[in-house]
């Protein structure tokens, strides 16, 4: 469920995604990296419906990769970085919440 995301705010992070580096392509803005499954509603959920609504008209200056999700995470996990480091979103969020992190990074200073 989309109220998911906002857990992330309260519980540690996973120990299966603690230690992920964040996949990163020189000269893309922000990376993405969604740690998904082949079998997860959410996961199909945020590539067809939140995802595309959440990038409109910024698409270009982010770079998203699928990953299989380690085991025993929870998916969708998104992985949401420019350069090292990152936010970790864990479940399906809200559009406008994930457009807003990410214009938060595109918008931040080098």
């Amino acid at each position: 469920a989309p109220w998911t995301a906002a857990i992330v705010f309260l519980l540690p992070i996973h120990p299966a995604v603690r230690g992920l580096e964040v996949p990163s392509t020189p000269g893309a803005l922000v990376q993405i990296a969604i740690y998904s499954r082949d079998d997860c509603p959410y996961c199909d959920q945020l590539r067809d419906e939140v995802l595309p609504e959440a990038l409109k008209g910024i698409g270009d200056k982010v770079e998203v990769r699928w990953l299989p999700a380690p085991p025993l995470t929870p998916t969708p996990s998104i992985l949401v970085s420019r350069g090292p480091g990152g936010r970790l979103i864990e479940g399906l969020p809200p559009a406008d919440f994930l457009r807003r992190e990410v214009v938060k990074l595109i918008e931040a200073r080098p």
